[in-house]
């Protein structure tokens, strides 16, 4: 069983849509996870390449399961 750590960096290996835009993040796309909301669901955060409504950088996040992604080894 995977056990997920707060600000591990994951990268999805199935598609996942984002909550609140329906946008849907591919296999392959970087995350970090921001929560741990249960035992196997987490909080993760995408930094986009677009800048967001301050002019910083844009970020989404989305639920996920420990099934919807793989550690991204340092």
């Amino acid at each position: 069983m995977i056990v997920p750590k707060m600000y591990e960096r994951v990268k999805l290996v199935k598609p996942i849509h984002l909550d609140f835009t329906g946008d849907v993040m591919g296999p392959g796309t970087e995350a970090t996870i921001v929560d741990l909301l249960d035992d196997d669901v987490v909080l993760i955060e995408f930094d986009l390449d677009e800048q967001g409504i301050n002019g910083g950088p844009r970020v989404a996040e989305t639920v996920a399961t420990v099934h919807d992604f793989v550690t991204v080894q340092s």
